[in-house]
């Protein structure tokens, strides 16, 4: 963590809103700041303006289609020669994992049963046990006609694709050599003539979604069970984005929570790295769940992808803690709830948004304490420039002073394991 960060609260300009905030002074920049100079800012800044113009919390502007290009806007020459090497050494691996595929054997592996479909690329997640060591994997299967054989390869047939396979084998076979912790690292990718397999540990118990739908009613007592895995969670997400990794699709379904067999204590699991942004300060194109996805991604051409992980961050927060979505999509006139955010703030939505229904009702004022509820609005915050940063989140207490360590026999959460 930060040495020295202190939260204050303020007013967010233009809002009227109290929002905590990082105080300055802090010693650490943060990689995501440094991607850009000044003069790549105001760049990124004008076409923002010239496409959406601001986004007030209270803006009623209707929301239009970015571009349909899906390129990435590349302020490389305002990088530092320190970032430059971090950021090829990770897209190195892009084309170096493809020169790892092997030969697919069916009677290596036992098929189990169905973790999970991956319809958006049109395969599958499956439980299979190795036959030479009786050890489980996950292996995701998708079709070659999709994946293509290679990252270029795919961008070459996909072009207008935000997703790319290869980005997310790249950047786990990146992590691994660095031995994360929040990583199901791989073991293996094989292919026969018509699909790509690849194979990784396996979460034990598995997404975090299923993982923390139980356990106690929205309140303190869940709050506490839920700290030590957000301080995990955003850990890693600082250290991806210190090495000038976005991953743009953060969702509680990308999220998986595995036990160690050597001391018993839960870890969280990122996964799905293929709509990661490498490097870019700035960026363009649809990537997320609807949910999830940062207003601005449907409102402007241009949008800072370390900030839109910030947003979802914010979602997967409100969601584990009040065992509800804040809202079904982020796209203007689609979802009532959000509408009502952007019209009365995100205050006046939780005093009467209720998650317990039957008698005695509580809506999210009551349920989330002070610090939660400025830790949530932060990174919630619709307008980009008042949104927090993962270094400035860390700087509030509820993340600040919360142990990123827990033992599976102490936790309320998690009712089934991916063995059962």
């Amino acid at each position: 963590m930060s040495g020295g960060c202190q939260a204050t609260v303020g007013t967010a300009p233009g809002s009227g809103v109290k929002i905590a905030r990082a105080e300055q002074g802090c010693s650490r920049e943060t990689a995501a700041e440094v991607l850009m100079s000044e003069a790549c800012r105001a760049v990124s800044t004008q076409k923002y303006s010239e496409s959406a113009g601001s986004l007030p919390s209270n803006s009623t502007a209707s929301a239009s289609s970015p571009t349909d290009s899906t390129s990435t806007v590349s302020p490389r020459s305002c990088l530092g020669f320190a970032a430059l090497e971090e950021v090829k050494e990770v897209e190195a691996h892009f084309e170096a994992v493809s020169g790892e595929v092997q030969q697919w054997s069916p009677t290596s592996f036992e098929f189990q049963r169905t973790l999970e479909k991956a319809a958006r690329n049109q395969g599958h997640v499956s439980l299979m046990k190795c036959v030479n060591d009786g050890s489980f994997v996950a292996v995701k299967v998708m079709p070659i006609s999709w994946t293509s054989t290679g990252h270029q390869q795919h961008r070459l047939h996909h072009p207008e694709d935000t997703e790319n396979p290869w980005v997310d084998l790249g950047i786990v076979r990146h992590l691994s050599k660095k031995g994360v912790n929040f990583l199901c690292h791989p073991q293996g990718i094989f292919r026969d003539n018509a699909w790509l397999y690849c194979a990784s540990d396996v979460a034990t118990e598995g997404d975090f979604f299923t993982f923390v739908t139980p356990g106690p009613e929205p309140g303190l007592e869940r709050e506490e069970a839920l700290r030590p895995f957000m301080v995990q969670l955003f850990s890693a997400m600082r250290y991806l984005h210190d090495r000038y990794i976005a991953h743009c699709d953060i969702s509680m379904e990308n999220i998986l929570v595995s036990k160690k067999l050597t001391d018993g204590h839960l870890q969280v699991k990122i996964i799905d790295f293929s709509m990661a942004v490498v490097g870019e300060k700035m960026t363009c194109g649809h990537r997320g769940k609807p949910s999830y996805q940062a207003p601005e991604m449907t409102l402007t051409q241009f949008y800072d992808p370390f900030l839109v992980d910030c947003f979802g961050m914010g979602v997967v927060l409100f969601s584990a803690a009040a065992r509800a979505y804040p809202w079904l999509c982020t796209v203007q006139g689609r979802c009532k709830c959000f509408d009502y955010v952007r019209e009365h703030g995100h205050r006046k939505f939780w005093r009467i948004r209720k998650v317990k229904k039957t008698q005695p009702t509580k809506n999210i004022d009551q349920c989330f304490s002070e610090e939660l509820k400025l830790l949530v609005e932060g990174l919630l915050a619709l307008q980009p420039s008042e949104r927090f940063s993962i270094d400035e989140a860390f700087g509030l207490a509820w993340l600040r002073d919360g142990d990123g360590t827990v033992a599976a026999a102490c936790t309320p959460f998690g009712s089934s394991s991916a063995f059962s």
